[in-house]
């Protein structure tokens, strides 16, 4: 819950749209009520749309000390990545009820972090960064995460920038 709420700081103070427990559909599969299913949870969603660039920020929050589903999530992640880029998701939850089905829409691109928390041993946290990197996927530790917070407290929305060049892409408009 701690590593959410700071991510969702982090986000607020680079001055992008965020939610957490964004809960989505894909599929349009329907529970025997009628419903339809949660296939996919995203811990904290952080978007935002400039002028012709439209992009999705996943952060994953890892709390506890178990990192051996990440490699078995990755590939999960990744045809979900292409679901969302496909405009596919359909919302059906979150915390802030902020994002919106429109927010997914024609994204240019989706990028997932996972965040690990205090509690993870370095040399795992480093060996799953390093796998999560070769699959184009982030691992922020716990001094990372620490970094970002207090860099954004000091420079404000300026953190954005940094943000961006974390994320490997041209998130700016042209």
């Amino acid at each position: 819950k701690r590593l959410k709420s700071v991510v969702r700081d982090i986000a607020k103070t680079c001055g992008f749209n965020y939610d957490s427990e964004v809960t989505l559909n894909f599929s349009g599969s329907k529970n025997k009520d009628g419903g339809l299913v949660d296939e996919r949870s995203i811990d904290v969603a952080v978007y935002r749309q400039n002028k012709d660039k439209k992009f999705l920020f996943i952060f994953e929050c890892k709390g506890g000390k178990n990192i051996d589903s990440i490699n078995k999530e990755m590939s999960a992640w990744e045809a979900d990545i292409k679901k969302l880029t496909n405009g596919k998701a359909k919302i059906l939850s979150s915390d802030e009820n902020k994002v919106r089905d429109n927010d997914l829409k024609k994204l240019d691109e989706v990028k997932v972090c996972y965040v690990f928390g205090e509690g993870f041993d370095k040399k795992k946290c480093a060996i799953a960064s390093a796998a999560l990197r070769r699959r184009g996927f982030l691992g922020w530790d716990s001094s990372a995460l620490a970094y970002y917070k207090k860099i954004s407290n000091t420079v404000g929305r300026w953190i954005k920038y940094e943000i961006f060049k974390e994320f490997g892409g041209n998130f700016e408009s042209s």
